[in-house]
């Protein structure tokens, strides 16, 4: 310590900016190696750190064809064992101590060559040889911080830019799932109506095959044994009953037909008696008018047997509509004699086994297409909910986008300050 006084004067600030990294060089002292107190120059770093002390030491040997090397048992102490210094051409040694205090490192740097140790006692007119070297070893650290830092800074510039590209590729990708969406909305609005559509015609193709079954089942119904066989004797007892109706009509018939008889057998009567009248050469009065009173009995009498012979072909009129009906009731009795022959109830069933199967197959046809329209339903409503994350997602991208371009502004800001202060430095 006893040169320190002394050479303090000696001690020269670079400074770039209140923000750069510097150091503070040729600071002639002595320092505690883990051997004793040997005579250093101490470089004192500003936001150096002593990893990049210790690569610009191996960087600057390197150059001399000199190895650093760490000292066992010594944190930071490193040894050069020889090395030629161009400048006196004469081989020396170095041992190395690195400090370092919130991120600021110091270098304790002891010299040594084939006649003496260096230092400002011993060898003033050889120290600033030696100083030079330290000054270069600093130099190289704080450029490999500002080769960092820029890179570091360059990097980051990259990230944002890529971050803004990859923003503006995801607001794209969100437009174009947006367009997907719509799309797909579109084309599921189209199914939609092709699939009411054809619900409509299921509809009808089911109202038809129950409309069927009906029929057949109605037709099973008509044409159970046991149930024709009650209608043909029904349709006997009908004419049973027309019969008697018959044998009535024929009866009031005969009646009307004596009647006519006896009104015939009157009017002859009455022809004879004139015609005695008539053959007296001279009639009387009273002859004359019973011929009179004859006549009237003779009109009466044809009135009457017209009138009976009406009521005869009215009752003959209903004889014969009795016997129609009669006659169609045998015949629909033979029919349902000739169907209870040909009558065969198990192929019916068959017949309403399979209409019932292909209802059910329409039935589950609809349902299906109830289900498709449900599916595109669902799918409209999927899709309507993607849009509106989508363009959430876009309004969030839109502010990221933002924000990533306003630290990018910064960040260039920070690499050209940087640069500019490097360049300084240089």
């Amino acid at each position: 310590m006893k040169k320190l006084i002394n050479t303090l004067s000696f001690i020269t600030c670079i400074v770039i900016s209140a923000n750069a990294q510097n150091f503070t060089e040729a600071i002639s002292t002595e320092f505690n190696f883990n051997i004793g107190s040997l005579p250093v120059i101490q470089t004192q770093f500003d936001k150096v750190s002593k990893n990049n002390v210790e690569k610009a030491l191996k960087t600057i040997f390197k150059a001399y064809n000199a190895k650093l090397t760490p000292i066992k048992d010594s944190d930071n102490e490193f040894l050069v064992s020889e090395f030629l210094l161009e400048s006196n051409q004469k081989k020396s040694k170095g041992k190395f101590k690195i400090t370092e205090n919130n991120g600021d490192a110091t270098l304790y740097s002891h010299f040594a060559n084939e006649e003496s140790e260096i230092s400002e006692e011993k060898t003033p007119s050889e120290i600033n040889n030696y100083k030079k070297v330290v000054k270069n070893i600093a130099k190289k650290a704080v450029e490999l911080v500002y080769i960092e830092l820029i890179d570091k800074q360059e990097n980051e510039v990259k990230s944002l830019r890529k971050k803004i590209n990859q923003a503006k590729k995801n607001q794209e990708s969100q437009h174009k799932s947006i367009g997907k969406y719509t799309t797909s909305i579109k084309n599921s609005n189209h199914k939609i109506e092709n699939f009411k559509q054809s619900l409509s015609s299921q509809e009808e193709l089911i109202l038809k095959s129950d409309d069927k079954i009906r029929s057949k089942e109605s037709e099973i119904a008509s044409k159970s044994i046991k149930g024709m066989q009650k209608n043909i004797s029904g349709l006997e007892k009908t004419n049973k009953s027309l019969l008697k109706e018959i044998n009535k009509h024929k009866e009031k018939i005969a009646t009307k037909n004596g009647q006519i008889a006896i009104q015939n057998s009157s009017m002859k009567g009455n022809e004879t008696e004139k015609a005695a009248l008539k053959k007296h050469d001279k009639l009387d009065k009273a002859g004359r008018k019973k011929i009179k009173q004859i006549d009237k009995l003779i009109l009466g009498s044809i009135g009457e047997i017209e009138t009976l012979k009406t009521s005869v072909a009215n009752e003959e009129n209903a004889i014969k509509e009795l016997e129609t009906k009669i006659q169609t009731n045998q015949e629909s009795i033979s029919h349902i004699k000739k169907e209870i022959t040909d009558h065969n109830e198990m192929a019916l069933e068959e017949q309403l086994k399979l209409l019932k199967k292909e209802s059910k197959s329409l039935n589950q046809e609809k349902k299906k297409i109830v289900k498709q329209i449900e599916k595109e339903t669902n799918s409209i409503n999927e899709n309507t909910e993607n849009i509106r994350l989508s363009e959430n997602k876009i309004v969030n991208l839109e502010e990221e986008q933002k924000g990533i371009e306003e630290n990018l502004k910064k960040a260039e800001s920070k690499l050209k300050e940087t640069q500019t202060q490097k360049k300084a430095f240089e």
